[in-house]
């Protein structure tokens, strides 16, 4: 059975039987007037398993997660919106992607170095919580 159970606030174009990704033209969906005041640590969800693999993978804990995000919306660049799925015949979200640069110390080299990460992200239906899809190094 196909899914068609949408968790985002956005809600307009999905088409639960398509086998390619769905892009989302005329966004990005969530201004970022609406992101920025749920971007705190107890608003912010990783939503998929890849994501959650993620953040352990790159060290980021909620709150580096949220000050990326920041970072993102007031310094990156919307990259596009489309739809996501949780996990094979789970919910969907209409995310907007965007990149943006973070210095971070690299361990192999022992320097820092500029890191473009790509961040995927929703608001929920409440409007409430921003459930995080995509948090890792743009290359990764």
């Amino acid at each position: 059975m196909v899914s068609s159970i949408i968790l985002s606030r956005y809600q307009d174009g999905l088409n639960p039987n398509a086998t390619t990704r769905q892009k989302i033209v005329g966004g990005p969906l969530y201004p970022v007037a609406d992101v920025l005041p749920l971007l705190k640590p107890e608003f912010v969800q990783a939503w998929t398993k890849g994501c959650i693999d993620d953040l352990q993978k790159w060290s980021l804990d909620s709150d580096s997660l949220v000050d990326l995000l920041k970072l993102a919306l007031s310094k990156g660049r919307y990259k596009g919106s489309e739809w996501c799925r949780q996990k094979p015949n789970g919910a969907w979200a209409a995310c907007d992607a965007y990149t943006v640069m973070e210095r971070r110390f690299n361990e192999n080299t022992y320097k820092h170095q500029d890191t473009e990460f790509y961040l995927k992200f929703a608001i929920n239906k409440t409007g409430q919580v921003i459930l995080v899809v995509s948090s890792h190094p743009s290359d990764s």
